[in-house]
């Protein structure tokens, strides 16, 4: 099974949360990225993938989700 993890950082300005992503994005792992999401609500969000090797169709659309959302 494939590992994500998701860990929420305070952004360098005022109500910015930074949520870094380790692991592929996927169907089975975009559970970890919407709980990340609802913990910070409607706070302007910054999402690095940079340790995400692969996102696929259901990993990106909760990425969109959250951006039209917010």
């Amino acid at each position: 099974m494939e590992k994500m993890q998701a860990s929420i950082h305070q952004g360098g300005l005022p109500g910015t949360s930074i949520i870094r992503l380790a692991g592929p994005l996927t169907l089975a792992t975009q559970f970890f990225l919407e709980e990340a999401l609802r913990r910070i609500g409607d706070a302007d969000t910054i999402i690095d993938v940079f340790d995400v090797p692969y996102i696929d169709s259901a990993g990106l659309g909760t990425i969109i989700a959250h951006f039209s959302h917010t």
